[in-house]
């Protein structure tokens, strides 16, 4: 699925919904202007913690939750100058990427939001 990443608020706004900004969450709204809340855990918590991510091309490997509109993402890619590129958590030192935010599963380190062309 392609589209945008947006606070749930501001996806809400295109809609003339004027939601609280401090509404939680964030949705998807595809090329086609639908818009899908995103189910926060693990693979997909980067979106809500990443601005970076918030509000640029995305494209996102997700399922909906059978009866209703909610997305849950088990891969999250950007595209950039028509270049995709796969999104992960980098340990320098353990030299080893995870999918969520948050310190390295391995020794415990930092870990930075990595883009890595897609092959």
């Amino acid at each position: 699925m392609s589209g945008k990443v947006l606070p749930l608020a501001a996806a809400l706004a295109k809609f003339g919904v004027k939601a609280d900004a401090d509404t939680p969450g964030v949705a998807l709204v595809t090329d086609e202007g639908k818009v899908s809340p995103i189910v926060k855990e693990e693979l997909s918590r980067m979106l809500f913690v990443e601005e970076k991510l918030q509000s640029g091309p995305v494209r996102l490997t997700a399922k909906l939750v059978p009866g209703t509109t909610l997305l849950r993402v088990s891969a999250v890619q950007t595209v950039k100058d028509d270049k995709v590129y796969d999104v992960d958590y980098w340990c320098d030192n353990c030299q080893l990427f995870v999918l969520s935010p948050g310190p390295c599963k391995c020794c415990g380190g930092p870990t930075v939001l990595r883009e890595t062309p897609t092959k």
